[in-house]
């Protein structure tokens, strides 16, 4: 077993290209606006946002089918390098929120389909004693 500590944009841009992809048996993507803002404003804070799980694609004795994240536009015929085990639901919410140009399609808390884009205020992003609220928006 090894660490990778690796930057989310380098994260960000392997599951941009399809190098990085999801087993298929994963299950889909379920988190809410307020999960989604809770997790950019904690990396935003630099608070722990917990690991990610990897499993390097290619044994030819373990060959699972896989898929892209949610979201992510992968060109057809795509071969991962690696499947993303653990961290689904983090790594497709910072995905979508900070990295496609869509809106992001999930959930009011009271499970009403919202579309929604995220907007990080960056004067309250360095003030320490901002709230949450006041440094991550979605409209």
């Amino acid at each position: 077993m090894r660490t990778n500590d690796r930057t989310i944009t380098d994260l960000m841009k392997a599951v941009q290209s399809g190098a990085a992809q999801l087993p298929d048996f994963q299950r889909g993507w379920v988190w809410d606006d307020n999960r989604i803002k809770a997790l950019i404003a904690s990396i935003i804070h630099n608070f722990p946002v917990g690991a990610a799980m990897f499993l390097t694609y290619g044994n030819p004795e373990i060959q699972f089918k896989y898929k892209p994240i949610e979201g992510a536009v992968v060109p057809e015929g795509t071969v991962p390098s690696e499947l993303i085990l653990d961290g689904q639901q983090r790594l497709t919410s910072i995905f979508n929120a900070l990295y496609s140009d869509k809106p992001v399609h999930t959930k009011t808390d009271k499970g009403k389909e919202i579309d929604r884009y995220y907007y990080i205020d960056i004067e309250k992003a360095l003030d320490p004693s901002a709230e949450n609220e006041e440094v991550m928006r979605s409209a």
